[in-house]
Order: C-alpha cells, then sequence, then structure tokens
C-alpha cells in the first residue's frame, strides 16, 4: 500500500513538471480540447439530468414560463460548433512539416535528449522513495521491546538486603530495545496469575516497578539502544515470603499475595510491557514457587510451548455406568479449593436439541449432599438413577429409539463449564434402551411428590435472606423440569402450570413467618425484588404442582 501512495505521489509531481514545461499556446490547445469535449457531452448530460426530476422537456418547460426557445434540439447546434473546434485543435496539433524539422532539428535533438535525462532522474526520485518506505517499514518492525527472563541470564535475579539479617532475591525481566531507536515511558503491568488452568487473580492491571525502585523513573523508564533494564516482578524473602513490585512493595488487591501463592508448584504470570511508540508486549512467565527462597525460579514461556500444551480441564468430570445407572466422578485435581455450583446431566434427543437437568442434587441415588467447595486432591461420586425424577423422563423416554448422546457438565462458581471427557451414545441395543420404563399413574405422581418436596426447599431457601440470583436461577431450572415431566407424563396438566407461572402468585408479598421474624427483617427481605418475585413465582407453581398431583391421585383406583 505504501509503494503504491509512493508511486502515485511521484507520477503526479511527473504530471506538474510536465504542465510547467507548456507555453502559453500549448495550454490553450490543452484546455481548447478539453472545452470542446465539454461542450459537446455538456448538453446531453444536462437532458439526463434534467428527465431525472421532470418528465416535461426543457423547451417545453421554458416556453410555458415565457423563455425564449428554439423549435429543435440545443445538440443541433452545439454539436456541430464542437466538432469545428475539436477539429481546429486537432488541426494545430499536427505534425510540422518536414522543412520545419530542418529549421528547429538541432532544438528538436536537444530536447529529446533533456526529456531522456528527465524521465531517468524521476526514475531514480520513484526508486530511492520507494527505498526509503521499505527502510521505514523495516525499521518499524524491529522498533519493538525485546524481552528474555531466566535464572541464567545476568541480572534476572538480584540479591539485596531486605531488612536485618533478611536477605531477598528480586526476580526480574531483562527489557530491551529491538532496534536503534529509544523508547520512551516503558511501564509494566501484571494482570494475571493462574495455577493449573485456574485464575487466582486477575481483572486488575498492578503496575511494577523498573530498577530500582526508588528511582525517580522506575514507573516511567526510557530503554535506550543496546541497552537492558530490568523489570521487577516478585521479590521472595529469606523467610520465605513473596513480597509484590508494586509502588512502596503493598499489594492493594484481594485476595492477598500470601493466599494467591499458598501452595506449592509452577504459576503462569501474565504481564503487559507499553511503550510510546512501539506496540504493547505480553509475556508468559512461569514462577516456580518450591516454599524455598533460594531455590525459586522465574522463567519466560515461549509462545510455541504455550501453543503445543494445552491447559488440562480441573476438576476432571468421568462419565460412567454402573449397573444401569448414569454416574459421575468428579477430581480436584489441583492444589487449591475448587468452588462447584452445579452438576447436571445433558441429553441430546433425536432432533438435536439439548436437555439440561439440572439442580437434580436430591435425586442422586448416591451422594446425599455434593460438596460446593472441593478440597485439594479429593473427589466425590454422584450416580443418577434412570427411574427417578426428569433424568428418566429424558434419558428413557420410550419415543426415542434413534441414537442419542448424553454426557455430564459441571458448572463451577465462576462460572465455567466443564463437560465429562467421555460422551455415551444411547441405542436400542445398550441398557437404556432396554430398561423397562415405568408410565403408569402411580409412577407419575411419584416423580410429581419428588419435584414437590424440591420445590418445597427452594421456597424455602428463597423465603431466607439470600441472593436474589441465585434464587431466580433455581427457581427458573425447577420450573423447567416440572415442565419437561409434565410434558412426557402428565401433558393434560401443562396449561394449567403454564398459567400458575405467567400469572400466579404476584399477590402474596411475604413469605409465612419464619420462626420469629421481625417485621424490620421482613422489609428487609423484600429490599432484593428478584428475591422476592422468585419467591412468589416458586410458590405460586408449588402450590398449582400440589393440586395437580391431587387431582391425579383422586383418579387412581382404590
Amino acid at each position: 500500500m505504501r509503494r503504491f501512495v509512493a508511486n502515485i505521489v511521484a507520477w503526479r509531481l511527473l504530471a506538474i513538471e510536465w504542465w510547467a514545461k507548456l507555453d502559453r499556446v500549448e495550454r490553450i490547445k490543452v484546455c481548447g480540447a478539453i472545452a470542446s469535449a465539454l461542450l459537446i457531452g455538456a448538453p446531453a448530460a444536462f437532458n439526463s439530468w434534467w428527465y431525472m426530476f421532470s418528465s416535461t422537456p426543457p423547451y417545453q418547460w421554458f416556453h410555458q414560463r415565457g423563455y425564449p426557445v428554439l423549435n429543435f434540439s440545443a445538440l443541433w447546434i452545439t454539436g456541430p460548433i464542437g466538432v469545428v473546434f475539436l477539429a481546429l485543435i486537432l488541426w494545430s496539433l499536427r505534425k510540422k512539416p518536414e522543412t520545419a524539422k530542418f529549421d528547429v532539428g538541432h532544438a528538436h535533438e536537444e530536447d529529446k535528449a533533456r526529456s531522456s535525462a528527465q524521465i531517468e532522474s524521476d526514475w531514480w526520485r520513484v526508486h530511492e522513495l520507494n527505498q526509503d518506505i521499505a527502510r521505514r517499514t523495516l525499521q518499524a518492525a524491529l522498533h519493538r521491546f525485546k524481552i528474555a527472563c531466566d535464572p541464567s541470564i545476568e541480572g534476572c535475579v538480584r540479591r539485596v538486603s531486605w531488612g536485618k539479617d533478611v536477605w531477598a532475591n528480586f526476580l526480574r525481566v531483562k527489557v530491551e530495545s529491538g532496534s536503534s531507536a529509544s523508547i520512551e515511558n516503558c511501564t509494566g503491568f501484571l494482570t494475571r496469575i493462574e495455577k493449573d488452568g485456574r485464575t487466582k487473580w486477575g481483572g486488575e492491571n498492578a503496575q511494577l516497578t523498573f530498577a530500582h525502585g526508588k528511582d525517580p523513573d522506575t514507573f516511567a523508564k526510557t530503554i535506550r539502544s543496546k541497552m537492558s533494564e530490568f523489570l521487577d516482578v516478585l521479590v521472595v524473602s529469606s523467610k520465605n515470603e513473596i513480597h509484590p513490585t508494586t509502588k512502596d512493595r503493598h499489594w492493594r488487591y484481594q485476595p492477598l499475595i500470601r493466599e494467591i501463592f499458598s501452595a506449592p508448584g509452577d504459576y503462569a504470570l501474565t504481564i503487559k510491557i507499553t511503550g510510546d511508540g512501539v506496540p504493547t508486549e505480553t509475556a508468559l512467565l512461569k514462577f516456580t514457587w518450591t516454599q524455598n527462597w533460594q531455590t525459586a525460579a522465574l522463567t519466560l514461556i515461549s509462545e510455541s510451548s504455550v501453543q503445543s500444551a494445552p491447559k488440562e480441564q480441573n476438576p476432571k468430570v468421568e462419565l460412567q455406568s454402573e449397573g444401569g445407572f448414569i454416574a459421575a466422578r468428579i477430581t480436584n485435581r489441583s492444589d487449591s479449593e475448587v468452588r462447584v455450583e452445579h452438576l447436571w446431566i445433558v441429553v441430546v434427543d433425536v432432533t438435536g436439541k439439548k436437555t439440561l437437568e439440572k439442580d437434580r442434587i436430591r435425586e442422586f441415588k448416591r451422594c446425599a449432599k455434593m460438596p460446593h467447595v472441593m478440597l485439594p486432591h479429593s473427589s466425590f461420586e454422584a450416580i443418577f438413577s434412570f427411574s427417578e425424577g426428569g433424568f428418566r423422563t429424558h434419558a428413557l423416554n420410550p419415543l426415542a429409539i434413534a441414537v442419542k448422546k448424553y454426557w455430564i457438565e459441571v458448572k463451577l462458581e465462576d462460572g465455567t463449564i466443564i463437560p465429562s471427557e467421555h460422551r455415551e451414545i444411547a441405542t436400542p441395543t445398550n441398557g437404556l434402551a432396554n430398561s423397562e420404563v415405568d408410565t403408569s399413574p402411580k409412577a407419575i405422581i411419584e416423580l410429581l411428590d419428588d419435584l414437590v418436596i424440591e420445590g418445597t426447599a427452594i421456597e424455602k431457601f428463597c423465603g431466607d435472606m439470600c441472593d436474589g440470583e441465585i434464587a431466580k436461577s433455581k427457581v427458573e431450572a425447577w420450573i423447567a423440569t416440572v415442565r419437561s415431566t409434565l410434558r412426557s407424563s402428565a401433558p393434560d396438566y401443562v396449561a394449567a402450570f403454564n398459567d400458575a407461572v405467567t400469572n400466579g402468585g404476584w399477590e402474596r408479598l411475604y413469605p409465612p413467618d419464619r420462626g420469629s421474624r421481625t417485621v424490620i427483617e421482613m422489609d428487609e427481605w423484600a429490599k432484593d425484588r428478584v428475591r422476592q418475585k422468585s419467591w412468589q413465582l416458586v410458590f405460586a407453581c408449588l402450590v398449582k404442582l400440589t393440586e395437580i398431583r391431587r387431582a391425579m391421585r383422586a383418579k387412581l383406583p382404590l
């Protein structure tokens, strides 16, 4: 693109110089040629433009307003005139006779030689301009940061006194300019800390110091050509304590540094370095924390190693099968806690529709209560029964005889969803399709009993001082399960339940008295409108579901 622009500029300069060389008569001839062409085409262009806005011919329009007009087209006048002008100009530009060449032959040869020299000079000017653009482009590509970090590099580890009888190692990154030009106002930031693929700290930009931390330019360093500067990243003292290299060595964020690096292992640190006139450089560092200040190390991770070593998912989710039941084993393989929010089965039916059976913790065959906080290197099992709740409805739909897939998904507290490493295909020959499905009214009532018990627990949860968004998600998941169960097992009652979801419960403002709750406490509870509406919704749906269960029970034979 730059070469193209350079060529356009060069040819424009040549055109200006060519125009400057023309004498007055030659300029008049050129202008006359242009004017004659315009005179020929102007009437036609005017007519075309006129008929875009009016269907009345121009001469008629002028005649209606009393203007003098001719009874024939203007082209009959301007056309011949334009042709005459063009013929005269072409005649004046014709070649000179041989006698004229003989009279001015010597001058003509001089002009020809001068023109050749001028063309050669103009070509060299364009060539030099292109070379300059290429040189500037290469310089811009080289004008960036060069980063290195390894304990074997001189200056990346600097031992200093950290107080009385206390020593410390500064773990630093070597930063240089990639070109012969200096880079001004360089700053460094720590943006993320990860361990075992999980973020320990992030979402902030902690500005780091350039050595030495007490220099006036520590937060705006000038990096000169062939001169190395060092960005402080961490400080590890002889007391085996880790300190930040931010302003005044004070960590202003949560969690604290000692909590972030509470366990030994490898940590991934992301830093960003900025400067005037250069692109921001992002570097991924590996901090090996052995809880020994003399063996702790900081190294630069190359891009190739990052791409070739994908992150291992944690926790590990395994889909298993045990005696006709879907089983899941969740394993925390890291050195830190893992907070689990939800666990569910995902079913894909013959139409490709994906169904999530969420919040069915109570209907696990085993695992009375799912641990929401998993300790390091711990695991738990959850075995789902095909004959319970919505799992039987979706995993063993008697009408679905084609191939279906199902797997386990775990949702962490930070919103990350981790699927099981294995996905099972349910075919008519496996245990899923061959299992007997009890679709009798009694079995359906048992399903509704389970849903009523679960809805009562959610209604009690929403009536307490809970988080409104969590309450809303629980209520929506429960309603989706009830709808799914009714559609497959009791479709006659779906419309009644949907009516309760849409219209019911809004007149009741507060839940029943929970012990000795005061009026002030109830008002405080009602301030969270999301929580209040979630309780009103689940209360109305629970009342309607109880009525549906009672109506179905009344139809059972005595």
